[in-house]
């Protein structure tokens, strides 16, 4: 047959039972339980930051409130009207936390801590022991020596052996520039390069001193490898010349120098490129590739332009000219020669023009003469005509030949003084005349005294004769 349990009378048994368990607490224990075990001797480094930490609650007025006050020494330090509710969730305990927050430790906070627990039936004190881990220094050691070759490996720095327990701060200087000021006790480099040569140090300090770790870092690699550039072979003028080439990736931070001639060319990359190449081009290239371990040589190519000489030019001659005309020896060069040089000469001699184009405005008696243009490139030279330039007065009593050249003498009939003509026989004037000859057309002296009939001789120099009358008294 079945047990009937009157449940009303086992909850009346249960509930006394608790009221005679917490009266019992009450009477005969502490009524503020602590959570978890605090640590009573509790150790940190000088400028670290520490919180002294009590979770508890009232066994005996589950959820009432608690009064924490905090001691250090003796004195108090800080006084809390009631905790903080720890976790509102906790249905059964309803816990309250306490916590003494410490800012920058030093040996002033050293000490023996108390905390005074009161609830509504009852307290309890909790004591701490906060002392210093240590007061050393950081350390240094012999300076370390590091050998590696650029080949894409790493390197590590490391002073976790010279820093004691606690708090530190690290400075990290290359060839005493600063790197950072917050860093670990690791500086790691990776894929050194030669520029990360030099001298390394770590800075270590705490609250009770400091101290420098040095490192000495050699970054080595190889010279240069070798290189060959393409030889163009013969250029002609106009053409392009490239002597290009790369670097391979190893000599990626080389420098390039160009040479020609065995003196610099003004080129500072591997790419060496001349659009529309002259004469002057021509001659012995090479480049010289230098890093920090060495340096290597090109192989030497010759470059040859070849072209022609210019052209022949011929000069327009425009015959006698008198005072105030207008001289005009100008020509227009070829397409082939778009780059050759001009110089005109006179009687032999540099005559101030360095164009095609000579021209001469108002002539007079100085500019006649014998001109001639030479025309030049780089791969010769050529001469133009020459023209005799001759310069004669007009509207004068003493008309002179109307054409340049030379003459016979029936070519005398051409003569005239005013309106006598002179009718040549064998070279023998009919009239009484006085001849007068120059040089230039400018000078005139006679060439005997009054006579009757003189023969003219003639030869191939270049002179002038003009008949005149002779001066009556």
């Amino acid at each position: 047959m079945g047990i009937k349990v009157n449940v009303y009378k086992v909850m009346k048994i249960f509930i006394s039972l608790l009221l005679y368990l917490g009266l019992q607490v009450s009477l005969f224990g502490n009524v503020i339980e602590v959570i978890g075990s605090p640590n009573t001797d509790t150790y940190a480094n000088y400028g670290d930051n520490i919180t002294l930490r009590v979770v508890a609650y009232d066994s005996h007025n589950v959820g009432q409130p608690l009064h924490f006050t905090w001691q250090r020494n003796g004195l108090v330090v800080a006084s809390y009207s009631d905790g903080n509710l720890s976790d509102p969730n906790n249905s059964i305990f309803k816990p309250y936390v306490s916590n003494l927050s410490i800012s920058n430790f030093s040996p002033h906070h050293e000490g023996t801590y108390t905390v005074d627990i009161q609830a509504l039936e009852g307290s309890r004190t909790l004591t701490f022991s906060l002392s210093n881990i240590t007061s050393d220094p950081p350390s240094s050691n012999s300076a370390e020596y590091y050998n590696v070759f650029d080949s894409g490996s790493s390197v590590t720095f490391d002073v976790q052996n010279n820093i004691p327990q606690g708090s530190f701060n690290i400075s990290w200087y290359k060839d005493g520039n600063l790197i950072t000021d917050a860093g670990s006790y690791q500086f790691r480099i990776e894929n050194p390069r030669v520029s990360d040569t030099g001298t390394y140090k770590a800075e270590i300090s705490n609250s009770f001193g400091l101290a420098s770790q040095i490192f000495v870092l050699d970054v080595v690699s190889n010279p240069p490898q070798n290189y060959d550039i393409s030889d163009s072979g013969i250029l002609q003028i106009g053409n392009r010349l490239d002597l290009s080439f790369n670097l391979y990736p190893e000599d990626a931070n080389a420098v390039v120098t160009w040479y020609k001639d065995g003196q610099i060319f003004p080129v500072n990359s591997t790419q060496l490129v001349i659009e529309n190449v002259n004469a002057s081009n021509a001659g012995n290239y090479y480049a010289v590739i230098t890093n920090e371990f060495g340096q290597s040589n090109t192989n030497t190519v010759s470059v040859v332009v070849v072209g022609d000489p210019p052209q022949n030019y011929y000069l327009n001659d425009q015959g006698i000219l008198q005072v105030g005309d207008r001289l005009d020896l100008s020509f227009d060069l070829y397409n082939e020669d778009p780059n050759a040089v001009v110089t005109w000469y006179k009687n032999g001699q540099i005559f101030p023009v360095n164009s095609t184009q000579l021209v001469i405005e108002n002539v007079n008696a100085s500019n006649a003469g014998n001109y001639y243009a030479v025309i030049t490139n780089e791969f010769g030279q050529s001469n133009t005509n020459t023209i005799d330039v001759v310069v004669i007065q007009s509207g004068n009593e003493r008309d002179s030949f109307n054409d340049l050249g030379y003459y016979t003498p029936e070519q005398f009939e051409k003569l005239r003084i005013g309106s006598t003509i002179i009718t040549p026989l064998d070279g023998v004037g009919t009239l009484s005349i006085q001849i007068e000859k120059s040089t230039d057309l400018n000078t005139w002296t006679s060439s005997g005294d009054d006579i009757l009939t003189h023969q003219i001789p003639l030869s191939s120099d270049k002179q002038f004769f003009r008949l005149t009358l002779p001066t009556t008294e």
